[in-house]
Order: structure tokens, then C-alpha cells, then sequence
């Protein structure tokens, strides 16, 4: 049972297609008025009416995400249900997975907003991996999830180097990536073993 937002962190990193600068260029600072200027005609200055209520610059960046097929089959999951009868590690293994699908959505609409980086995105996305992977009942079902994450980060990595080859995307984030696919590899063949003893 996995979640929406899980590839929906997943595949905004690699599935980035940015389009030219959309929104109104930057605003620029003003320099202080003379003191021979007269208070009412001096223009006001960016940033200084209320420091406390500072906005977050506009993005200048225009992102579309292209969804591949896995990531709209679990962007279309339902989140987990706690139910009475689970137990109490399950029931926290689920509450640990819903607010590592709430993290990843509330991430993806800053992501899409320009306000954090692909790096972040995939961070974030790893837990959520994680704690799926954690809801296995078995060796055998925790393997099965670890098998499927694998053919999701193998479609993101070609995805992503795609992007990369545009310009669009850099070649840290592609080893941020291939680093966390390592890990579930990793996790995966300890697990094999374990099983075959």
C-alpha cells in the first residue's frame, strides 16, 4: 500500500522540465533618499516596512512535471488508514508514513513553487521509501517493496539524466540519487541473504 505523495516526491525531482522566466523580474532596491529630498517624495525602500512579514521572492522559473506511469498509479493511492485492531507498532509504522507523505507533498508544492532545490525533494523522498518499506510484514513483502523501489529510482535516474542533458538539471543531484538507490540496493541483498540462511 503505498501513497500519493510518495512518487509524487519521487519523480518531481527527475521529471523536471523548466520552461524560460515567467514571472516579473526581481525587485530592486532603491537607494536611500538625500538628506535634501523630502520625506514624501523619496521613494520607499525594499524590505525595511515590516521586517517581520518578509515575502519569499517570486520564483523566476516555470515548472512542469511529467508524471510517469508508476508515479501516477501511486499518486493516486489512498493514504493508510490506522485501524482499531492494528497493533501498536504498526499503528505508529503508519502515523510515521503519513507525515512522511505530508512532508513529501507539502515539499513537492514548495518544489513547485522554485522555493527549494531537487536536492531536498529527494531527501525528503527517501524517507517516505523508507517508511513504506517499514510497513512490510515479512522478509519476503519488505523484499518485494525494496524490488519496486529499485525500478522506481532506475526510472527516475534515466529520466533525470535526460533532464541533465537539457540543461535542466545537475549532475549532483543525479549522484544524490544513484546514492540513495544504493542504499535500498544495499538494504535488499542483506535482506536476500538473511532470507536464504
Amino acid at each position: 500500500m503505498i501513497s500519493g505523495a510518495f512518487s509524487f516526491v519521487l519523480f518531481a525531482w527527475f521529471n523536471v522540465d523548466t520552461a524560460g522566466a515567467q514571472g516579473p523580474p526581481p525587485a530592486q532596491a532603491t537607494p536611500a533618499p538625500s538628506s535634501t529630498a523630502s520625506p514624501s517624495s523619496a521613494p520607499a525602500q525594499v524590505g525595511t516596512v515590516h521586517p517581520g512579514k518578509a515575502q519569499l521572492p517570486a520564483t523566476t522559473q516555470n515548472i512542469k512535471l511529467q508524471m510517469s506511469p508508476k508515479v501516477t498509479e501511486v499518486l493516486n493511492s489512498a493514504p493508510l488508514i490506522i485501524k482499531d485492531d492494528d497493533t501498536q507498532i504498526i499503528r505508529l509504522k503508519k502515523m510515521r508514513f503519513n507525515m512522511a507523505v505530508t512532508k513529501a507533498t507539502d515539499r513537492y508544492n514548495l518544489f513547485k513553487k522554485g522555493l527549494i532545490k531537487l536536492y531536498d525533494l529527494i531527501d525528503v523522498g527517501q524517507r517516505l521509501l523508507s517508511a513504506q518499506a517499514d510497513l512490510a510484514q515479512s522478509p519476503e513483502e519488505r523484499a518485494d517493496v525494496l524490488q519496486k523501489q529499485l525500478e522506481i529510482y532506475a526510472e527516475a535516474e534515466d529520466n533525470l539524466q535526460k533532464q541533465i542533458k537539457e540543461g535542466k538539471a545537475e549532475n549532483a543531484d543525479l549522484d544524490h540519487l544513484r546514492y540513495e538507490r544504493l542504499g535500498v540496493e544495499i538494504d535488499l541483498e542483506v535482506l536476500r541473504r538473511g532470507m536464504a540462511e
